[in-house]
């Protein structure tokens, strides 16, 4: 039934005063540091983001939880199979894994893309470890993400991406993220080493794109081209309005279209302090997060959403939204 709803152009939901544009922005990496948490709860009750991936394995995942479950702060998943320690026991237990290098973490951003390359990683073993994230947001959570992403874009590259789409299946998990950013070949302001990264990550995104949408997503996906020191007000709005435009041009009229922004707030990690059990990575620890928070808390960028029909929601609103078009 996923499948009838998501294939072609989307999820269609017909409103007579005209087009909807419904954000999700989503503050990743949550429960990475203490830093990172508290920047996440700030922006979430400033209404910068609407909604969070927790990272399970991560040092600080706890914490998280318990920030969440105080301020009602909705969550989703960050499946993990690049940085830091894995939660599958069966992994953990065995006396080597594909996924792990030989001090038991996992191979790293561009180790784990190397070993796919290579044919060495084991389906089974992914397929584990996934299940078993899953099943560990469940336990401390009280309730089965809805939405799952993945840490470094794992869950598109050729290898993960068809057995990622079964567990979530198999778990009745109905929204993903499909990080396909329309126009991002014009944004300039990406030095070449970036922009091929994320072209890469793109040209993965395109191929799985029909098995992920079998499992939701939106219209539309920013976040490769406003990361960090990239983010501003000005690049948030070109990267919406071209996401806007392509999305409307294959769209039914009067539909609500759906967008994600992918964020990751937070304040400086403290040395040593944090990660998923390998210390925080050069990125959390810099200054790029804070400037992320104070762009999303922003009024300008709050007024750019009014004026342009954006209403922000949660991953929770788009899915009761989908279970709506399936009664009628």
């Amino acid at each position: 039934m996923w499948r009838s709803l998501w294939r072609g152009r989307g999820f269609i939901e017909m409103n007579n005063h005209g087009k909807v544009r419904r954000l999700v922005i989503n503050g990743d990496d949550f429960g990475y540091c203490p830093e990172r948490n508290r920047g996440i709860v700030e922006c979430f009750r400033k209404k910068a983001i609407t909604s969070a991936s927790l990272m399970i394995n991560a040092v600080y995942m706890n914490d998280a939880v318990v920030l969440a479950k105080k301020y009602s702060l909705p969550l989703g998943l960050h499946l993990n199979l690049t940085e830091g320690l894995p939660v599958s026991q069966e992994l953990i237990n065995k006396e080597s894994s594909s996924l792990l290098t030989s001090d038991g973490y996992f191979h790293g951003k561009y180790g784990f893309r190397e070993s796919l390359k290579k044919g060495l990683i084991d389906v089974e073993e992914v397929r584990m470890e996934i299940r078993a994230q899953i099943l560990r947001f469940r336990d401390v959570v009280g309730e089965m993400p809805l939405y799952v992403d993945g840490h470094q874009h794992c869950h598109v590259l050729s290898g993960i991406r068809n057995v990622f789409a079964e567990v979530l299946q198999e778990c009745g998990i109905g929204m993903t993220r499909l990080p396909i950013e329309f126009g991002l070949e014009k944004c300039v302001w990406l030095d070449k080493a970036a922009m091929a990264f994320f072209k890469g990550i793109e040209e993965d995104a395109k191929i799985a794109k029909e098995v992920l949408l079998a499992h939701g997503a939106s219209h539309g996906y920013i976040g490769l081209s406003t990361m960090g020191s990239n983010m501003s007000v000005e690049h948030i709005q070109s990267a919406l309005l071209t996401s806007i435009k392509t999305a409307e041009a294959t769209s039914a009229p009067g539909s609500t279209l759906t967008f994600e922004l992918m964020t990751h707030p937070g304040y400086p990690a403290s040395k040593n302090i944090g990660g998923c059990g390998q210390g925080p990575d050069e990125f959390a620890c810099s200054k790029d997060r804070v400037h992320e928070m104070d762009v999303l808390k922003t009024p300008k960028l709050k007024q750019f959403f009014s004026e342009n029909n954006v209403r922000l929601c949660t991953f929770r609103e788009l899915v009761e939204d989908i279970w709506e078009q399936m009664k009628m």
